[in-house]
């Protein structure tokens, strides 16, 4: 595996954390927040309810879920949004009481700022299938189990993340009980590396003050 600097590291979570925002950066950012309290109720969001929430004009609604790139039901309601889905993932974000689920352990990391409270995170390492167990708050991670755990990122090209971000970025950015299941994952692919868990918490943060704030 090869060794990557702090400061080559830093620069490369810089860099991909710009590209991913410039994929969200011309959305109505502001309308779509408003999604985000009402997915965390755990059902799928009608577009009149979003309305109603921002006194928007359905019409504007629709065009922000567009340029969002929102993922909807056969009904038309919003069940995704930004990596944030009803839809069962490795990462499981308890709000109070409702499962709400991450496309990549980066979004889990934005989720309390979105919300504005306090969640519990539990991810599953995808080389070692042990879970990893964190509370996530506005302020910061408040705890973390096992203390050993670690996450991975990805070096990116603005091109394929506005393409796909999925393949292209969250199916590469997971969180693992130490740094062994790790590095044989990182070792398959040499655009990823290793991580600290405060480093995905401050890449959440950039990436929030970039589109959400």
């Amino acid at each position: 595996m090869t060794v990557v600097t702090h400061e080559d590291r830093r620069a490369r979570i810089v860099q991909s954390v710009e590209h991913l925002a410039a994929r969200w950066r011309d959305t109505n950012g502001g309308l779509l927040r408003e999604v985000f309290p009402l997915l965390a109720e755990g059902r799928p969001v009608p577009v009149e309810r979003i309305a109603d929430r921002t006194g928007a004009p359905s019409t504007i609604v629709e065009e922000a879920l567009v340029h969002g790139r929102a993922g909807r039901d056969g009904a038309g309601r919003v069940v995704e949004l930004s990596g944030l889905t009803l839809s069962p993932t490795l990462h499981r974000v308890d709000v109070g009481g409702v499962a709400l689920y991450s496309c990549c352990a980066l979004l889990a990391h934005l989720t309390p700022l979105l919300l504005a409270r306090a969640v519990r995170l539990e991810s599953v390492d995808p080389r070692g299938r042990g879970l990893i167990r964190m509370i996530l708050t506005p302020a910061g991670v408040a705890g973390t189990a096992p203390r050993d755990a670690v996450g991975t990122f990805v070096t990116t090209e603005p091109e394929s993340v506005a393409a796909c971000v999925g393949a292209n970025f969250c199916s590469h950015v997971h969180h693992f009980t130490n740094r062994d299941t790790a590095a044989t994952y990182v070792a398959e692919d040499r655009r990823r590396f290793l991580v600290k868990i405060g480093e995905l918490r401050a890449a959440a943060e950039q990436l929030y003050r970039a589109v959400w704030s």
